[in-house]
Parts: C-alpha cells; structure tokens; sequence
C-alpha cells in the first residue's frame, strides 16, 4: 500500500504550474508533499514557499485534480508491480539524486540494480549506419568479456539505442530503457517485445506517470535521466544535432564523463561526435579499452583481455 506522503509526492509532481525545480522549493520549505497539500487551504502559505508574485492561487485550484491522478496511479503502480522512487527514498539511484534539479518522483519496472558499482548510457543516431552499428556491438561485447555486470542505459529508440540494449541481452548485461511517456505505453511499438524482455533481464524507468502522451519535446527531456544515471554517456554516432547530443550536453554540464567515437570529416553520421571531441565535451575512444582506462575502471583487469584491443572496424 502506497502512504499518503508518497501519493502526495506524486500529486506535487503532477500539478499543473509546478515544475520540478519549484516542487523542490516546496520540499524544502514545508518539509514533506504532506505538508505542501496540507497548506492548499490556505494559498498565501504556497506562495510565500514559491516566493512573491506567484499565482498560487491557480496552483492551489489545480492540486485537488492532481491529488486524484496520483491516487489513480498509486492503484496503476500496485496493478503492474512498479516501484515507485521519491527524492527522500534512500535507494532512489544515487547518480540521479547527485544531478542538478532530480526528479522528485521516478517509476521503475524491472530487475536491475539502478545503483550497480558501473553503469554506462550508450547513445546514438537514430538513422545509424552498418558501421555505426557495429561499432556499438563490438564495444558492448568487449565490455561484456570484462564486466559482465555493467549496466548499460540507452532510451529504446531506433538505431543505436535499441542496438546497445538488443545486444546487451544477446551478451546477457542488464540493461535499462529511459522512457519519454509512463510505463503503460511504449513507443515505438516495434520494440514492445525487446522492452518486455528487457524488464526480465534490465528494465524501463520514466519519471512520467501512466497516460502521458507521446511528445516530441518530452523525448529531449528524458535524456537528462539517461545521463543522470550513468557513470559515463559514449556517443557511438551521431549528427550534427539530436538526442544523443542533448544526452552529452546534459553529462558534460553535470560534470559526468563524456566519450565519442570519431568518424570521417565530412561525414554527417559523425559530425556531433567530431565536434564533441573537437570542443573537449567528450574524449576521444577508440575502444573498449580505451573507456576503461580513461574511466580508471580496473585497468589491470581490462588489460588482462589482449583480445579485446579493438580498433575501429573500417571493413565494409
């Protein structure tokens, strides 16, 4: 049974006209969501929180709706077995709540640890090329050979995202899909079966609730969460603009380590990852090797695999 302070914790997130950086002025100024819906009663109490010239007023008028969405989806996270994190929970992922401005309230389904000791987020283009492709392969079966615990984050889209996470099922990492939409839904719906897989063997996070439409500009959004819980964000190919430019973006001002792999000058494919490398926002890898030595991740160990000192695969 979900507590009232959590309902209310989702309720704060929900309500129209608060945006996650004011709910968290609330929490600090009231001290619990128990006490934020406890004041809706009395509107000055919410705007002295939000400081001066806020409409509280239309802030309170929307909080009773969204104190009934939250108790909806309380009932829709006990049906489906989805964990509920709130900024106070001491497990909430640790990366997360080390980032600027957390999510008050995340939804979880699935079996991985989001605190594991290694986490990587494997981003790309959605219009990948063959090299591209294979070069997310190789670089996540060398991190398989190494560590095979490695928790690998991506968002499920087409191209490199739904690669890094199919073949890290195929080498048996878990892996995590970031959604940009709650968890009653999945987009696109030609990777349903592989998110199903991946609550088996990974699993699907969000810090939407159920019912939220699908919104290009939430898609943007959720890349902050991909970069929030990862240790480091590799780039395998990208444009000159997309989200796995936002997820770097969002790394390397959060100071998380940023890496890319080059490709040809010229080439639109690498032309994000280039001048990634090129404006000192990522390092420059050119294999697996290469990320643990930078990442200082068990160098003896990762050089005690020859095999794996991959070079780029330029073959056709």
């Amino acid at each position: 049974m979900i507590d009232n302070e959590r309902i209310c914790m989702m309720a704060l997130a929900m309500t129209e006209g608060i945006n996650n950086a004011k709910a968290h002025i609330l929490l600090d100024h009231f001290g619990t969501a128990t006490e934020v819906f406890a004041a809706r009663s009395h509107p000055w109490e919410i705007a002295r929180g939000l400081g001066s010239g806020y409409p509280a007023s239309r802030i309170v008028s929307r909080m009773e709706e969204a104190l009934r969405r939250a108790e909806q989806e309380a009932r829709f996270i006990e049906q489906h077995r989805i964990r509920l994190y709130t900024i106070t929970d001491p497990d909430y992922p640790r990366r997360l709540a080390e980032y600027d401005n957390p999510p008050i309230v995340c939804y979880y389904r699935g079996t991985a640890d989001l605190n594991a000791p290694k986490v990587i987020g494997v981003v790309g283009t959605r219009r990948a090329t063959p090299y591209g492709l294979r070069l997310a392969e190789k670089l996540l079966r060398d991190v398989a050979k190494v560590f095979p615990e490695m928790l690998v984050i991506s968002g499920l889209a087409y191209g490199i995202d739904v690669c890094a996470h199919r073949t890290a099922l195929q080498l048996g990492l878990p892996t995590v899909g970031v959604f940009a939409h709650g968890l009653d839904n999945c987009y696109p719906k030609s990777h349903c079966e592989i998110a199903r897989r991946m609550i088996e063997r990974g699993g699907l996070f969000t810090d939407y609730p159920s019912e939220t439409p699908i919104a290009g500009e939430n898609f943007l959004k959720r890349n902050r969460l991909i970069a929030g819980l990862s240790d480091a964000i590799v780039v395998v190919e990208s444009f000159e603009r997309g989200g796995a430019l936002s997820t770097a973006t969002h790394a390397f001002a959060n100071s998380r380590d940023v890496f890319a792999f080059p490709g040809n000058v010229g080439d639109d494919h690498s032309l994000g990852c280039n001048q990634l490398i090129r404006d000192n926002k990522a390092g420059l890898i050119l294999s697996a090797n290469d990320l643990f030595r930078s990442m200082l991740w068990d160098v003896c160990t990762a050089e005690s695999h020859p095999h794996i000192q991959m070079r780029i695969p330029f073959e056709a």
